[in-house]
């Protein structure tokens, strides 16, 4: 599977958004009211998604409490009180695929969440997905592309950024063999060691630079 989107962790949206944009990166918010995410996208690969917290209200999460899934509930939690910074990988699969991708975590007896996931964009266009969230929040997620035949529109940054080219990831030997089947992505570099550590941004004068 391909890296559809990094997690990025921030503790103030509105403060991220703005120290992004003076950086020279195109940053639009999730929603019109009441944001708690923004995406960086770019001209090709995967996006980044700045997020301040998991949109999970408290009636969501006492009816998870009840239905038993407190470990997931918790990992949810467990993300927004991370520190700022990249937190969590997204790999992207079609829905075909999604029967394989429920076994490949049975098979690792990993146990998982399927989440419809819907919102209206800032210009109105409603986005919906399909999404498989493991419990364990360290582990990467899966979602199924936008439907409606969802389409990027042209995207350019004034900083020249053009795409993610590389992405280090560090895994335990207690995932090392999911992760390996997970990932065909030539730009997702697995090592030793826990989570997202260096981010290399492509620009269109082939220029090099991490994303902080």
């Amino acid at each position: 599977m391909k890296v559809n989107h990094l997690l990025y962790k921030v503790d103030d949206l509105k403060e991220s958004v703005d120290r992004y944009r003076k950086l020279g990166f195109t940053v639009e918010y999730g929603r019109k009211e009441k944001p708690y995410n923004a995406l960086i996208y770019f001209q090709e690969g995967p996006y980044i998604e700045l997020i301040n917290n998991m949109n999970m209200p408290w009636y969501i999460r006492l009816f998870l409490r009840l239905i038993g899934k407190k470990r997931f509930m918790q990992g949810m939690i467990n993300q927004e009180n991370e520190s700022e910074g990249f937190i969590r990988i997204c790999f992207e699969c079609e829905k075909s695929e999604l029967e394989k991708i429920f076994s490949m975590y049975k098979k690792y007896k990993i146990n998982i969440m399927k989440i419809m996931v819907k919102r209206i964009d800032i210009k109105g266009r409603k986005l919906q997905c399909q999404t498989i969230f493991p419990d364990e929040e360290k582990l990467p997620f899966v979602r199924t592309p936008f439907e409606n035949n969802y389409k990027l529109e042209n995207i350019s940054h004034p900083n020249g950024a053009k795409k993610i080219c590389s992405i280090e990831y560090g895994i335990n030997n207690n995932d090392k063999n999911l992760l390996y089947e997970m990932n065909s992505d030539k730009i997702l570099k697995l090592k030793q060691g826990m989570g997202i550590s260096h981010v290399i941004i492509e620009t269109i004068r082939q220029e090099h630079f991490e994303f902080r």
